[in-house]
């Protein structure tokens, strides 16, 4: 048995009225865009409505399209240079040929929601044959949510997720054969966690595991047919003192040049210093002890640039704060007492920086000459004394059966690159990094052996601190 209920007439009418206020798609390029607007046909500012200028609301999309960027090249003619032995010759005016060539460009055109002004809710964007780019979600202007690209001819490209405009959980990219590339883990815009690399085969490449964005343990190499690979990872980094003398920090070296070399370089320049039969000259003690002054004065000077600097942040702060306050307050009353004493200290912080940097710069002045002197004697010795030097390392390595391998550390203080596949055998390791008044000096011996990487750290704990002349 059927009931027949009765459904107000009102509820109709506010039902249909709901439904219909979602205003039509409106072409962004008919909305007032703040900020930095539209760049290659996306929204990267705030979107008003024209009518009231206020944040809009609503459905919107561009249609996309060719943009021609037009350049122009120029030549210059006409002012031939001296010929034979006529040096002086008249000057002329350049004729300039100007050659127009044009760049085509298609912005994709794309549809999406905005929310008092900004993206939020689906987003799609498409290729000019008509076939999906992008896809993805955001709130408030950012991604966030599931995200997807593809080639223009529909491959899929990568996929992942984002948080407030931060890569957030599981990434991929894809080869244009629609193989697996990479999977990685991200955790607010930085790589956390497992991360895999394949070949176009889908054999394992790499895998290993970051932390904050950093490498965390040893990385797994392998080659196309699926073999471990030998590998070296080296990674080089020393504790400096923090600037505001409170502790120390970790540096990473970046762009530093690392060599594993299959013979002890030490020991052939220690052979050949024998063989000269004439000893390096020595740094004269008074020099030694006149560039320890240098070097405590000019740590001295440094010290108190860090304080000027704490003290100067500290009256901008509490001028900030007072801001806020009207003079009768007790508040402020307390706030200007407090920077009245760090305004005091701050010029006494000043005197006391200029007569220690005066006193730096005086001895290091004096000690200038005597250092270019004993460093034009030790480079005209070491020009004998290690002649043909260069002729010993080609024959070493060749005697090795090995090979010089090179890398530069990386941003993160890493140099891997070039030292993957590597023959097992006997290497040092070769680095340098200078100081103010030393260099840090590594060479020492490793063994590379089958298995999985070996990881080789450059600390100052294991370097030979040496004079820097």
């Amino acid at each position: 048995m059927f009931r027949i209920y009765k459904v107000p007439l009102l509820f109709l009418m506010v039902t249909t009225v709901f439904v219909g206020c979602e205003p039509e798609p409106r072409d962004i390029a008919t909305l007032t865009v703040l900020d930095d607007g539209v760049e290659n046909g996306f929204l990267i500012g705030t979107a008003l409505g024209p009518e009231d200028r206020e944040p809009y609301s609503g459905p919107v999309f561009s249609p996309g399209g060719v943009e021609m960027d037009t350049q122009t090249r120029s030549s210059y003619s006409g002012c031939p240079g001296p010929t034979g032995n006529n040096i002086f010759y008249d000057p002329c005016t350049p004729s300039v040929n100007n050659n127009s060539y044009s760049t085509r460009r298609y912005n994709p055109s794309w549809n999406g929601h905005l929310k008092d002004g900004l993206l939020s809710g689906p987003y799609e964007a498409y290729y000019e044959n008509g076939q999906l780019h992008q896809k993805a979600t955001y709130a408030n202007g950012e991604r966030d949510g599931p995200y997807e690209a593809y080639r223009e001819n529909g491959q899929l490209m990568r996929k992942g997720s984002h948080s407030k405009g931060e890569l957030d959980g599981p990434y991929e990219e894809y080869y244009e054969n629609g193989q697996l590339e990479a999977e990685v883990s991200y955790s607010e815009g930085e790589m956390d966690g497992s991360f895999a690399q394949y070949y176009e085969n889908g054999q394992l490449m790499r895998k290993g595991s970051h932390s904050k964005g950093e490498l965390d343990g040893p990385v797994d190499e392998y080659d196309a047919s699926g073999k471990r690979v030998t590998s070296v990872v080296v990674r080089m980094e020393i504790h400096i003192d923090k600037p505001d003398g409170d502790g120390v920090i970790t540096r990473a070296l970046s762009d530093i040049e690392i060599q594993l070399l299959p013979y002890d370089r030490d020991a052939v320049f220690d052979s050949m210093t024998t063989a000269f039969g004439r000893s390096e000259p020595p740094v004269p003690a008074e020099l030694v002890a006149a560039r320890d002054e240098v070097r405590a004065a000019q740590e001295e000077w440094q010290v108190l640039q860090n304080r000027w600097s704490t003290i100067r942040d500290t009256l901008m702060k509490l001028n900030t704060a007072m801001e806020q306050y009207n003079r009768g307050e007790a508040r402020y009353v307390a706030l200007f007492r407090e920077w009245g004493g760090f305004d005091a200290e701050l010029s006494g912080v000043e005197r006391e920086m200029e007569r220690s940097f005066d006193r730096f710069n005086e001895l290091q002045q004096g000690t200038i000459r005597a250092s270019d002197s004993i460093r034009v004697l030790q480079h005209n010795w070491a020009d004998e004394a290690f002649a043909g030097i260069g002729e010993v390392f080609t024959l070493k390595t060749r005697a090795s059966g090995l090979a010089v391998v090179v890398d530069t550390t990386d941003a993160s203080g890493i140099a891997r690159t070039h030292f993957q596949g590597i023959k097992l055998g006997t290497y040092w390791v070769h680095a340098r990094y200078e100081l103010d008044y030393t260099e840090l000096y590594w060479n020492f011996q490793i063994e590379v052996a089958k298995g999985g990487p070996q990881e080789i750290r450059l600390t100052r704990a294991n370097a030979q601190e040496r004079m820097k002349m």
